[in-house]
């Protein structure tokens, strides 16, 4: 009877692992579906919401994040290599590398930030010494370990480049072996600090050119790999901090499925290695406390943009061209000597479309291009329309959200000018100049002059629109409000 029983409580307890196994299981595929959300760390602004009541254990909740970068990095550990050295070339002050183990790279998560990728080899140098301190063959073992920190949001397929923040590399000894059994200890002490210091100064650049091997694939493998399930990544803001300067909006962080359950993303541990350099940049997705950069009008006012070389290096280019379109075919309009004069004034306000990892801005400007005359009157020669499709880029600094622009499409509109109509696809490459000098600078300018919580500014209503498949997206656009 006894053994009876015995063999049922086993069984029950093998059934409970089981289970225990299986619940473990199916809640780490359920982080790994929401994983790709949350490395994005695009936080879109919420309405009021509340904080779902399921709490994921932070064990699984690591362990899934983990288990899905290691796989996306899988294939680049294998195959990583010193590129373009060979084993016998690689030369420390007549010292040769002889042997090289790289063990895989490892992963470690930082929720909502990004990676940190560890970097082990083990090194076994061989020197040939000639003095007569030292003669023989030296062998050398030594061990470098490099931690990088990969920031998710800066990955972009246009990109050709890894956005490598941070790196830290060092060196340690394992072993120093002589040919001669007498050698004297100072001399290897010598030596090894020669060899130290002389690793450590170039091992971080071999670093980042190892990591960029086949970078395009992971990359390719990242995008692919971001937008895995349907439903929300929302986030709870929090009382507001008001600074000098800036609102500070701490928010919480929960995922919401199709079926209407809320899951809590947890922070980070507190016992997680973190890079000092980057100590803000590394903070949790659940306790981040974020600062929207948005203008509520990119140019405020009209501006008159003296067209000199010193903010404008096609000048000349530009009076040619027009003396060409217009001056030559004008009998009143004087000869232009001096440099021309562009007064740009927005036609209607910026809008911003936030994506998953990018956003896309459009804005509308006139361009009035106008030249002095002899008494110091402005003579209006051009005036054309433009339409600026704009990418903006997420990057995190000192643990705030900044976009950097860049321009995407250029259309430029003929409205009037001195002479009636005229063609202007030969004024497109040089506007196109004037755009990226100057205003698309004056764009970002006024992107990180302007500080505020978007969806509480007034006169700014978010609303969804223009809206792809799979994609959320928010509408930020100016009603002609002050304030």
């Amino acid at each position: 009877m006894s053994k009876l029983l015995y063999v049922k409580d086993e069984d029950g307890k093998r059934k409970e692992m089981l289970n225990n196994h299986r619940n473990g299981r199916l809640l780490g595929l359920k982080m790994l579906r929401v994983l790709g959300l949350v490395l994005c760390g695009l936080l879109m602004p919420s309405e009021g919401l509340r904080v779902g009541s399921t709490i994921i254990p932070q064990s699984s909740y690591a362990r899934a994040c983990e288990e899905s970068m290691s796989g996306l990095f899988e294939s680049e550990s294998r195959n990583i290599t010193f590129p373009g050295l060979k084993f016998t070339s690689v030369f420390i002050k007549d010292l040769h590398v002889a042997t090289i183990i790289i063990y895989p790279v490892k992963i470690l998560c930082v929720p909502g930030v990004g990676v940190k990728v560890i970097f082990t080899a083990k090194l076994h140098v061989l020197g040939t010494c000639t003095s007569n301190i030292l003669p023989g063959m030296v062998t050398i073992s030594l061990k470098v370990r490099c931690i990088a920190l990969v920031l998710l949001p800066q990955f972009s397929p246009l990109s050709n480049t890894i956005p490598i923040n941070s790196s830290k590399c060092a060196v340690a000894f394992l072993n120093v072996t002589s040919s001669l059994p007498d050698v004297n200890a100072g001399v290897i002490a010598s030596l090894q600090n020669s060899v130290t210091f002389e690793i450590q100064t170039k091992i971080s650049k071999i670093f980042f050119r190892c990591l960029s091997l086949g970078h395009a694939k992971m990359l390719d493998d990242l995008m692919s790999a971001l937008p895995v399930e349907k439903g929300k990544i929302r986030y709870v803001i929090q009382p507001l901090k008001v600074h000098n300067r800036t609102i500070e909006v701490p928010v919480l962080t929960e995922y919401e499925t199709d079926s209407g359950e809320k899951i809590l993303i947890p922070p980070e541990p507190d016992d997680d290695i973190k890079l000092p350099e980057y100590h803000e940049t590394s903070e949790a997705i659940g306790q981040n406390v974020l600062t929207f950069i948005l203008s509520r009008i990119v140019l405020p006012a009209s501006l008159s943009i003296p067209c000199t070389p010193a903010t404008f290096y096609e000048t000349t280019t530009l009076e040619n061209i027009i003396t060409d379109l217009i001056v030559s075919k004008c009998s009143t309009c004087p000869v232009i000597y001096n440099s021309l004069i562009i007064n740009m004034k927005v036609l209607k306000p910026l809008e911003v479309y936030l994506d998953v990892d990018v956003c896309n801005m459009n804005i509308s400007l006139t361009l009035e291009i106008v030249t002095k005359h002899g008494n110091g009157s402005l003579i209006p020669l051009i005036k054309l329309e433009v339409r600026l499709a704009l990418t903006a880029v997420l990057q995190v600094f000192s643990g705030k959200v900044w976009f950097i622009t860049t321009l995407d499409r250029l259309h430029i509109r003929w409205i009037s000018s001195i002479v009636g109509r005229v063609n202007v696809e030969r004024l497109y490459p040089t506007l196109k100049v004037f755009i990226l000098k100057i205003v698309i600078k004056l764009i970002n300018f006024n992107l990180q002059k302007g500080k505020f919580p978007l969806h509480k500014w007034p006169g700014l209503k978010p609303k969804a629109a223009k809206c792809r498949f799979a994609k959320r997206c928010i509408v930020c656009y100016n009603h002609g409000k002050k304030g």
